[in-house]
């Protein structure tokens, strides 16, 4: 018999490992992942990455991947505003500048000394997704 889930807004790893087991011995074959099981990987993709969730949970990495973008882009797009960038004019030019940025999908830190053929900007926007 099929079971209906509730998304866990705050799961933990072995609880959902466990859903997955359960989903997975009382499924009839061909029946699709339910949402809610997806949306517990997607948030549990934020603490452990995409690469962790897709193995312990036993899920093909390139669809939780590809689902847990669409949602960071929906959260992002909503979140985000241009004033949650900051423009520093600084009175001379700078000879050493460190960036340090993280959202849930990671970290990232440039250290960019003398000039740089590379725009700091753009790198940002990749980084967020942005481009």
């Amino acid at each position: 018999m099929e079971q209906d889930y509730e998304v866990n807004p705050n799961p933990d790893m072995e609880e959902v490992k466990r859903r997955f087991a359960q989903w997975r011995t009382e499924r009839k074959r061909g029946t699709p992942i339910p949402e809610a099981l997806w949306e517990e990987a997607i948030h549990l993709c934020v603490e452990h990455n995409v690469n962790k969730t897709s193995s312990a949970l036993r899920l093909d990495y390139n669809k939780l991947k590809k689902r847990y973008q669409a949602s960071c882009c929906n959260h992002r797009s909503s979140a985000l505003t241009p004033a949650d960038f900051i423009s520093l004019d600084l009175p001379a030019p700078v000879s050493e500048y460190i960036v340090e940025m993280e959202h849930s999908g990671g970290r990232m830190k440039m250290q960019i000394k003398g000039t740089s053929v590379v725009s700091p900007v753009e790198v940002i926007k990749a980084f967020w997704g942005r481009l």
